[in-house]
């Protein structure tokens, strides 16, 4: 696997020789300057570029510093090198200025120069260089004047180098940068994931959570309430481990998903609210599994699950055994009927008018809250069974999901999406319900607005796929959920990237935006009332071994502030029916009313 660099651009004119040159050695780099907060997600080692100014000015190295408090490997050319001392209270001062000036390089043959001659050449491009080491960093190169070009952290795995290694002026010296990614490759952390079955336990999911999760801050609850599949409970700490991102992970097995790794969300259109589960509980088909990155926590695990659960002896899987006291919330659709009509009308003139193709408008229904908790969520869960539940605690929000759509899969290599578009209510009466079934199978309407999410779906997957792996099968199947009927098809695709890069590829989904992507989202933005958030975003885990689960962020109850928000929303075509289009937003609110009153007013 290709080591995943990150280069910071000091806003430099060299950066993308050094990319050039990271590729040559087996990298994959992405790159991103340093005005923008680094994303560090999948991201094993840093180059810190070279740039204009002092590195004493905030203004001239940015966010370069965050990658210095990562724990992660960095190497620092010019610029990102002076940073290095300056961090760690050392001088940065005037040299006689050396720009494209080539001088001859002496060393102590360690790390970065291992195998490079005494005296090699490189080119040097600055007027400021380090005259005063600090005491945390040594030096491993200068020039034979004793300028400063190279500095080692005696503790951190921090090098520099006052040269430029990428210059073609002096070509021996690229060893360098092919150096820094084999000690990265070599430094990579080996994690296993330790199991055991806990073969006498009778515990349900629902009681696990309480024994495990109640009243933890950042606790999860990963939920397949068909009873076919396994869920997932736990609690995350803030950060990763360093190196856990490219990590060799040894998973031998295991009957259910090794989920050990990043949980939580996405909020709609790109914020990213995860963190580090290393131990978790599978409840499943096969009874209750422990999964650790280190033995001992399956002790911890075991120990938390043979406590009783805070309050006394256990209540029963559904709602009935925990109820909250005081009147149920009330839920009012931020649009009227005929806002939301008008709000249809006026996309279907941006449809008219070539700007848009498909354009999946939204609604929130709100209202505050009165304190809800685990009781709303087994009845929510109860009254709605799904393979993609989700409750999640995440400090000051509670997520309360019952979605029944994948947004992301990945499972050996192999991505998955599946998006829905179109939706029937059940019916009154069996043949009702076969009825309504039947016409979603059927309707022309339908298919053309899930044909365009799937189309939209296969063009973002292709992006991160290799090539000519792409497929679309089954296309325009029907599932049913208690609340209503749903057309589904299956896109596919080998990656050839990151779970992360993939995610930054596909988000937001395809089937809460429309098509095209950008310029949809830009008309539903000037359309609806404030942000999305949590609605029509992602649920769910990226493993360590690059497992992936994340479900569309639908039917989902979401209490923040205060406030409780359900969003609900459709697809608008030039064919929709607005009447129809108002009536299927009142549908996919049934499923929160097993816990509150809806208004549509």
């Amino acid at each position: 696997m290709a080591v995943a660099v990150l280069v910071i651009d000091n806003q430099d004119s060299f950066t993308l020789n050094i990319v050039e040159a990271l590729r040559a050695a087996g990298a994959r780099v992405r790159v991103q300057p340093n005005t923008e907060r680094p994303r560090w997600e999948g991201i094993e080692a840093v180059v810190i570029s070279p740039g204009p100014g002092h590195p004493g000015t905030p203004a001239d190295v940015g966010t370069s510093v965050e990658a210095l408090r990562r724990g992660l490997p960095v190497l620092g050319v010019c610029l990102g090198h002076q940073l290095m001392a300056q961090e760690c209270g050392g001088t940065v001062g005037r040299v006689t200025p050396a720009h494209g000036v080539t001088s001859r390089i002496y060393h102590d043959g360690s790390d970065l120069f291992s195998g490079l001659p005494q005296g090699f050449e490189a080119v040097r491009y600055h007027s400021l260089a380090v005259t005063e080491v600090p005491e945390a960093l040594e030096v491993t190169a200068r020039t034979p004047e004793g300028v400063v070009m190279g500095l080692r952290h005696r503790e951190r795995p921090w090098w520099g180098v006052q040269f430029h290694p990428e210059s073609v002026g002096a070509p021996e010296a690229v060893r360098v940068i092919h150096r820094f990614v084999e000690m990265v490759r070599q430094r990579r952390r080996r994690l296993r994931v330790h199991h055991r079955h806990l073969r006498d336990c009778v515990l349900d999911a629902p009681e696990a959570y309480r024994r495990l999760c109640a009243g933890r801050d950042y606790s999860f609850w990963l939920d397949d309430s068909t009873g076919r599949g396994y869920s997932y409970l736990g609690v995350t700490a803030a950060q990763a481990p360093p190196g856990a991102e490219a990590a060799a992970v040894e998973a031998p097995g295991l009957p259910c998903a090794p989920v050990l790794g990043w949980v939580g969300y996405l909020t709609y259109p790109a914020g990213r609210h995860f963190r580090f589960a290393d131990a978790t509980v599978a409840v499943g088909p096969t009874g209750v599994h422990l999964l650790a990155l280190e033995e001992a926590r399956l002790d911890d695990l075991q120990e938390a699950l043979s406590r009783p659960a805070p309050g006394g002896a256990p209540g029963p899987a559904g709602a009935a055994g925990e109820k909250r006291a005081g009147a149920r919330p009330v839920l009012r659709c931020a649009d009227s009927k005929e806002a939301y009509l008008a709000k249809i009308a006026r996309l279907q003139r941006s449809i008219a008018a070539g700007e848009t193709y498909e354009a999946c408008l939204t609604t929130r229904l709100r209202g505050p809250s009165p304190g809800l908790g685990l009781a709303d969520y087994l009845a929510l869960r109860a009254a709605n069974p799904t393979p993609y539940g989700a409750y999640l605690r995440w400090g000051g929000t509670q997520i309360m999901s019952t979605s029944p759509e994948t947004f992301l899969r990945v499972r050996a290599g192999v991505a998955e999406s599946r998006p829905i578009k179109g939706t029937r209510p059940r019916g009154d009466t069996p043949e009702a319900d076969a009825a309504l079934r039947a016409d979603l199978a059927a309707n022309p309407k339908d298919r053309a607005e899930n044909l365009m999410v799937v189309d939209l779906v296969r063009h973002d997957l292709t992006r991160v796929a290799r090539p000519g792996t792409v497929r679309a099968e089954p296309l325009f199947e029907v599932e049913t959920y208690a609340a209503a009927h749903q057309l589904v098809s299956t896109v596919r695709a080998e990656l050839a990237a990151t779970p992360w890069e993939l995610i930054d590829a596909a988000f937001p989904g395809g089937s809460m935006t429309g098509a095209p992507k950008k310029r949809t989202m830009e008309i539903l933005a000037g359309l609806e009332e404030g942000e999305r958030g949590v609605y029509s975003g992602a649920i769910g885990y990226v493993a360590v071994d690059g497992t992936v689960d994340l479900s569309m962020t639908i039917r989902t109850l979401v209490e923040e502030d205060g406030e409780l928000s359900y969003g609900v929303g459709g697809a608008i075509l030039a064919a929709s029916d607005p009447e129809a289009e108002y009536r299927e937003i009142v549908t996919k609110a049934q499923p929160v009313r097993a816990v509150a009153d809806v208004e549509f007013p």
